[in-house]
């Protein structure tokens, strides 16, 4: 798991560091950007970085770098640059855990050294690009896609990043929501719509955490996670999905915010992180967050109680869920979840729902 990492940081960041707050999987996708490692080192540019300047930075999901997220000083470095070497270590092709490694190590060497900058090999990274992804075309609808068997499904929930995000926030989102609006796969934004006319529960489970997101934020930036993230994507998302559907009628398009809006509504949406919930909150009454859905899934099942007292509990065997994290999967399986796995370098796709829908015909 990768960490975000703020070196030279005060009291908070420092609780932070001790575990990796944000999130699995932290890297940008830098598949999205369809470079190769080959075409990377080729654009690899040397720049010196003073030493006492800090940044924020994560590894990439393929392994080519870490991508700055952060900086807090003049430098020629900029945000979304990816670092793939410092004073001579080469960085890429190392798991997340040895490159953090690597760099600190560097980094401390240099201090101890009383060197006044870094040697850093970047990638420049280009900002449309960073922010504006091209969609794969395996994250369009192709069809009319079936609904669950109803006798077997009440409760349909995704994860967010990597999952109904063909994209990952690092589990707090510094940038304008607007940006993320078009790495929203379409399966999804076909199916909720769909699954809350027909009577299904609709919700998203995800890592990403309010609480983390207001930690890491201070005055010079505010950060979004949670519901405070998922409820304005999802609403703009829906948005922008039924003004462009040429299924949609005029009045749907005309009044199509207030459609998304109330959609949204609808969902039940469960963000927490629990490495940063076990630091910062006695559980009295309960065990501690599991590194898993577990809690996030029970929260959702208490949530439709209480707005459905006279109905029964639902089921784990009533849920259908959808997560990039393998253990997430495997572990809601052992729970009697209809779990399905979802390749993060993808998304959630056509075939995803359809393998899903078939694994429980």
């Amino acid at each position: 798991r990768a960490l975000l990492f703020h070196w030279a940081s005060g009291k908070t960041r420092r609780l932070l560091l001790s575990s990796p707050v944000l999130g699995t999987r932290m890297g940008t996708r830098m598949s999205s950007t369809s470079e190769s490692l080959k075409e990377a080192e080729s654009k690899t540019l040397k720049l010196k970085h003073p030493v006492h300047v800090k940044f924020d930075y994560a590894p990439t999901v393929n392994k080519i770098g870490l991508q700055v997220s952060g900086l807090y000083g003049d430098s020629d470095l900029a945000k979304n640059d990816i670092v793939v070497g410092v004073n001579g270590y080469k960085l890429h092709q190392l798991d997340n855990k040895k490159m953090d490694a690597v760099f600190i190590s560097a980094v401390m060497e240099a201090k101890k050294r009383g060197d006044k900058t870094l040697d850093l090999e970047i990638i420049k990274m280009n900002p449309k690009l960073s922010k504006s992804y091209k969609r794969s075309s395996k994250m369009f609808t192709k069809k009319k896609l079936p609904l669950p068997p109803e006798k077997e499904i009440k409760m349909v929930l995704w994860d967010m990043d990597n999952t109904f995000l063909a994209f990952h926030t690092r589990g707090v989102w510094f940038e304008p929501v607007e940006d993320l609006v078009e790495q929203v796969t379409l399966p999804f934004l076909d199916l909720v719509p769909r699954l809350l006319k027909a009577g299904f529960q609709v919700g998203v489970v995800t890592f990403s955490d309010a609480e983390v997101a207001e930690a890491y934020s201070d005055i010079r930036r505010e950060g979004l996670g949670g519901e405070d993230l998922v409820t304005p994507l999802v609403e703009m998302a829906l948005t922008k999905s039924i003004i462009n559907s040429a299924s949609s009628t005029a009045e749907e398009k005309k009044n199509a915010a207030k459609i998304a809006k109330n959609a949204v509504k609808e969902l039940y949406i469960v963000g927490a992180f629990p490495e940063f919930r076990n630091q910062m909150h006695e559980f009295k009454n309960e065990e501690k967050m599991p590194y898993s859905k577990h809690w996030h899934i029970e929260r959702v099942k208490d949530m439709h109680q209480k707005k459905y007292p006279d109905a029964s509990r639902i089921k784990n065997s009533e849920i259908l869920f959808f997560d990039d994290s393998l253990t997430n999967v495997e572990e809601a399986k052992k729970e009697g979840v209809w779990a399905h796995h979802v390749d993060p370098d993808i998304a959630f796709t056509d075939e995803d729902w359809l393998e899903a829908i078939a694994a429980i015909k």
